[in-house]
């Protein structure tokens, strides 16, 4: 998960963005494009990341 802070870039990031649920609970996270746009663009280590595409965390409980 990469977190997103309100800097001078943080508008574009958050306009690439797209709902999904971890857990149950909504949250926004970078499209797969954003995600390599940010791999190409930026000097921080990605080799540890991955875009998020569905919930990793099993519920134990149902509604």
């Amino acid at each position: 998960m990469i977190h997103i802070k309100p800097v001078d870039w943080y508008g574009g990031y958050k306009k690439k963005t797209q709902k999904l649920k971890l857990a149950g609970v909504n949250l926004s996270a970078i499209t797969p494009e954003a995600f390599s746009e940010a791999q190409k663009s930026n000097d921080y280590e990605f080799s540890r990341l991955s875009c998020y595409m569905s919930d990793p965390v099993p519920l134990l409980w149902i509604k």
